[in-house]
């Protein structure tokens, strides 16, 4: 028989359905002194401040877990990362963000490690490293661990383009669009606020280093094309020319971010009406 044609019109609401998962350390304080800095848990604590902000409109609820100077031993940070892998579930999303020290093992393969605050010695102690530091290969295996197929690797530290080359795992113009888009997607984001060679700046009229305060700016609505949400493809692009530019800017050394993306686009971020 002939087929007929039937219009259906919803103006009913999207329902949020997932989680954001945030697991953020900042660490301004080291055990040795002489590493401290001046803006790695400012940016942490403004980042986690920023992405709940942008995002909760998209999720039904926000787990944070935010790991602080003094309290940013390797133990501490193993935790966060058990804690997450205890409550994500698939749908969700998980972020991971870390501001602070790294360093690369050059006596062990260039292995990448994120540095905790009680870590005295960044070169030349291979086994304080391995004792007192989280190595990429300890993080990618927390990350295979966690259910989300949604997953954000962030991170502002000096050579943290050898975690990129150390990873490889699997992982709005209305709310209601984000949502759905969410919901479709799903993939690993990973971007590094410098390559393996490059140091992460921090500069005093910015307040924050150069790698947080443009994705603050992106989060904001800079990175935006135009349909008032931010998707990780977006925040990627905008990341990759501003902090050259912010670098040149305020006269600092030339710093490039790196990263991949798998999987679908997808918004972390939307913007108010």
């Amino acid at each position: 028989s002939r087929s007929d044609e039937l219009n259906i019109e919803y103006t009913g609401e999207a329902i949020a359905t997932s989680t954001l998962h945030i697991l953020a350390v900042g660490i301004n304080k080291y055990k040795n002194a002489s590493y401290n800095l001046n803006y790695a848990q400012p940016d942490a604590f403004s980042f986690v401040e920023k992405i709940n902000e942008r995002s909760k409109v998209i999720f039904k609820g926000v787990n944070r877990v935010e790991i602080y100077d003094e309290e940013a031993t390797k133990e501490n940070i193993a935790s966060g990362f058990k804690a997450m892998v205890a409550r994500a579930k698939p749908e969700d999303v998980f972020m991971f963000y870390y501001a602070g020290h790294g360093t690369l093992d050059e006596e062990n393969h260039d292995e990448y490690y994120l540095v905790p605050t009680d870590v005295t010695k960044l070169y030349g102690d291979p086994a304080q490293l391995h004792a007192r530091g989280i190595s990429a290969t300890d993080i990618r295996g927390f990350l295979t661990q966690i259910k989300s197929q949604k997953q954000i690797i962030l991170m502002d530290a000096c050579h943290s383009g050898g975690a990129v080359k150390s990873f490889n795992t699997r992982g709005v113009a209305t709310d209601e669009k984000a949502m759905v888009q969410l919901a479709r997607s799903s993939g690993v984001v990973m971007i590094a606020s410098s390559g393996t060679k490059q140091l992460a700046t921090e500069f005093e009229a910015l307040k924050h280093g150069v790698f947080t305060y443009a994705l603050l700016e992106a989060l904001d609505g800079k990175a935006d094309n135009g349909d008032r949400k931010i998707t990780v493809n977006e925040l990627k692009f905008y990341m990759e020319e501003r902090v050259p530019d912010l670098t040149k800017q305020y006269g600092g050394q030339a710093q490039y971010p790196t990263g991949y993306i798998t999987g679908n686009d997808f918004p972390i971020s939307v913007l108010d009406k």
